[in-house]
């Protein structure tokens, strides 16, 4: 949580890996969140938790033995709510891996119809409104990630394949994140595969790593000021 009070991530029991938190005076309160199964059994994953520590997100086993994303929260963070995918009988997999400092928005991926993961937005009443981020491609084909986000969930960053076969670091932006910035590579002439891992608070600098012209993955740095910059290797400035 922003003041460090609360705590998530995952588990073990005596069989199984849970989503828990960690809270109360040195976060000796435990907390499991279980999961979406209806004996609540098998394996849960916290992943990420907004603002103020009510609303915590991350993925579930399910009855089907799929994995959804999840949002836990209420009370005790015991209202469990299922996320589901893109497809349209909402089976196969999803992930939440971020959210927006006050909790309205959920961040992560989704499997679609076409059985592509793609980076999707959950947002709305109960994050019921899904929203596929796309990729770089003309046909909007392929597949994506979204890892993380902006504080106030205007700015989306992770990777998203190109019609060259490439995964390139990717900011979604604007009005419902339809703006796709291809934040390119160290290699001369910008080819090959990047991506963003994590961005600041205020959405103006991406962190990731991109391939260069010796073929070496190195750890980069993007100022989203200004986003036709191109990546600034961490080992060289």
């Amino acid at each position: 949580s922003s003041d460090g009070s609360v705590v998530v991530g995952s588990a073990e029991n005596d069989r199984s890996q849970r989503a828990t938190v960690w809270s109360g005076s040195g976060w000796a309160t435990k907390t499991d969140l279980g999961t979406l199964r209806t004996d609540n059994s098998w394996n849960s994953y916290a992943t990420a938790l907004n603002g103020d520590g009510s609303v915590v997100v991350g993925s579930s086993d399910t009855d089907n033995g799929d994995t959804h994303a999840i949002v836990w929260s209420g009370s005790g963070w015991t209202t469990q709510t299922d996320l589901g995918t893109l497809r349209s009988d909402n089976s196969w997999n999803s992930h939440a891996v971020a959210v927006s400092s006050d909790g309205s928005l959920v961040f992560g991926d989704a499997h679609n119809d076409n059985g592509e993961q793609r980076a999707i937005v959950w947002s709305g009443n109960g994050w019921t409104t899904k929203t596929d981020l796309g990729t770089l491609k003309r046909d909007n084909s392929g597949e994506s990630r979204a890892w993380a986000v902006s504080s106030d969930g205007s700015m989306v960053a992770g990777r998203a394949d190109n019609d060259n076969g490439d995964y390139r670091a990717t900011v979604w932006s604007g009005s419902g994140w339809a703006t796709k910035t291809d934040l390119g590579t160290l290699k001369t002439d910008n080819s090959g595969v990047s991506s963003v891992e994590a961005i600041s608070a205020d959405g103006k600098f991406a962190l990731g790593w991109a391939i260069n012209d010796n073929g070496d993955r190195h750890a980069a740095v993007w100022n989203l000021r200004s986003l036709t910059i191109r990546a600034a290797d961490t080992a060289t400035t």
